[in-house]
């Protein structure tokens, strides 16, 4: 939605302006979907194509780009794909022109992001203020 959010149509309540976010904080996603997340099963039920919109780094590219939009990328160092994907989606953000910082926190699993709230806010607002 951040990249691509007025290529997708249907209802919305949105009566003026838009309903598109201005910022977005990913905590250890998995944004290269087409190549982790959907088990070969599934894949099969569409075809590549249609699993493409679903993943960000189709739209990266997408011209012009959303100005005034901001991505904080927050992985943790316990899952290495999940790195790589931060990094990859990272710098694909920057060379597209979009204003993104990554913050990679050190001992920290991917079920370590289900904990409670207030402790991620308060990341989530020191990672802002950098």
């Amino acid at each position: 939605m951040m990249l691509a959010g007025d290529d997708f149509k249907g209802d919305c309540l949105v009566r003026k302006g838009t309903a598109l976010p201005d910022a977005f904080i990913g905590l250890d996603g998995a944004y290269d979907i087409d190549h982790c997340c959907i088990p070969d099963f599934l894949y099969a039920e569409a075809s590549p194509e249609k699993w493409a919109t679903l993943n960000p780094l189709t739209y990266v590219d997408r011209q012009p780009i959303r100005k005034g939009v901001e991505f904080h990328l927050i992985v943790g160092d316990e899952a290495q794909e999940l790195i790589d994907m931060s990094r990859a989606f990272y710098e694909a953000l920057k060379t597209a022109g979009y204003e993104s910082t990554l913050l990679e926190l050190s001992n920290t699993l991917h079920m370590d992001f289900l904990g409670p709230r207030e402790e991620w806010m308060q990341v989530i607002l020191e990672t802002l203020a950098r």
